[in-house]
């Protein structure tokens, strides 16, 4: 069995964890240049993982006082991240129609032989 202050101990940890990762949600969203607020923009699936695996931290703080402000915490900064996210996901619908190519076969050609024509003369200089 764990002691009580060792549990006490880790329920603050997580306290930290889950104050870290919302931050890293919410600063983001702050109209400033500086790069530890900007680094926030670039691995958000990698920030939604690690908001997940929180999640399943706290189910063993279940019984802890304040628990659900955590969960609260973290689900907030699942849908930020999600918000930024989901339009690179395949769920989402195409943003551009497909286009039609309206070149033909023997265009490809053509610059195909136009360039190895082009490195067998550099080849012979």
């Amino acid at each position: 069995m764990i002691s009580h202050t060792k549990r006490r101990i880790a329920w603050w940890l997580m306290i930290l964890v889950v104050a870290f990762l919302l931050a890293t949600a919410v600063l983001p969203l702050l109209p400033v240049d500086q790069w530890w607020i900007r680094f926030g923009d670039f691995p958000r699936l990698q920030f939604l993982v690690a908001y997940l695996m929180a999640f399943l931290l706290l189910w063993f703080f279940r019984r802890q006082e304040g628990v659900g402000v955590a969960a609260s915490a973290l689900a907030i900064a699942c849908l930020i991240q999600f918000y930024w996210i989901h339009s690179y996901l395949p769920l989402a619908t195409p943003q551009v129609e497909n286009a039609q190519s309206k070149a033909s076969d023997k265009q490809l050609r053509a610059w195909h032989q136009m360039y190895w024509k082009r490195t067998q003369i550099r080849k012979l200089c």
